[in-house]
């Protein structure tokens, strides 16, 4: 057996499952580099490929990301920042490895508020953002999902009124009002196509709509007065709380207000018990 060929890959294997380990030998403070097999193999070239690899190791040990993220996943892909983004999340991954019994949901939650960061942080790069459009997405539909459907509750106001305000609204199924740059309906076109010319970012409102009974994610473009309304009916808002937005918000009347709760009705988003 070649002694000094098992010794380099020992250092290597070592290098590769342990970040602090990998960055001392680049800072050249382990006793591993004053041995001769390894010194000639120290250069940054060589350390940079041990990062990469133990890079992809954390990307394929991450594989359950692609049931509920695949959009984000092929985003980080084609843009080539896939290996870039598991390496530098490769401290966090090794920390999270020495939690015992950690869930995986928790898991999804820790590289996603990274992922946010990191994407926040190249915002500047094109491909960041519109990863950062897709990862917004998909978290959102995914987390809508989860959540568990708010229970009706009982009107402790009281108010019985006239008209459309006659009882307290509140919406069928959960729903999540998110600022986009790009709509969402058409992140997945957008990431097939073909064409490299660059997406124009331009920030709208949109609401998620999660009807669980039918498991249905309906997303649409709203008004800023819309998604005001709609974030304050929760069926446990008074009718006084939900008039206060005609005082809050000059564009919106009382008569705005009727007239967006009807049509909210109307596609059965909102209900009055």
């Amino acid at each position: 057996m070649n002694l000094q060929n098992a010794y380099i890959q020992s250092v290597c294997a070592r290098a590769i499952l342990d970040l602090s380990f990998l960055n001392k030998l680049g800072n050249k403070k382990t006793a591993a580099l004053k041995e001769n097999p390894f010194r000639d193999y120290s250069s940054a070239h060589n350390l940079n490929a041990l990062r990469l690899f133990s890079a992809f190791i954390a990307k394929v040990q991450h594989n359950y990301l692609w049931n509920d993220f695949p959009l984000t996943i092929a985003s980080l892909k084609r843009s080539g920042k896939e290996l870039a983004v598991f390496s530098a999340y490769l401290e966090l991954h090794q920390q999270n490895k020495r939690i015992p019994g950690l869930p995986v949901e928790e898991k999804k939650q820790r590289f996603v508020c990274f992922l946010q960061r990191f994407l926040e942080e190249n915002k500047q790069d094109h491909s960041c953002r519109l990863t950062s459009e897709i990862l917004l997405f998909e978290n959102t539909s995914r987390l809508l999902k989860r959540s568990p459907v708010s229970p009706v509750l009982k009107n402790k106001s009281g108010y019985r009124g006239r008209g459309l305000l006659k009882t307290i609204p509140f919406v069928n199924g959960n729903i999540k009002i998110c600022a986009h740059a790009v709509n969402p309906a058409l992140l997945n076109s957008i990431l097939n196509s073909a064409s490299a010319a660059p997406v124009p970012f331009r920030k709208k409102t949109f609401c998620y709509w999660y009807n669980k009974e039918k498991d249905e994610l309906r997303i649409f473009e709203i008004s800023k007065q819309v998604g005001l309304l709609l974030s304050v009916i929760d069926s446990e808002k008074n009718i006084s709380a939900i008039r206060a937005l005609t005082l809050i918000s000059g564009k919106l009347s009382l008569g705005n207000l009727k007239d967006i709760i009807q049509a909210l009705v109307h596609e059965g988003i909102v209900s009055y018990r």
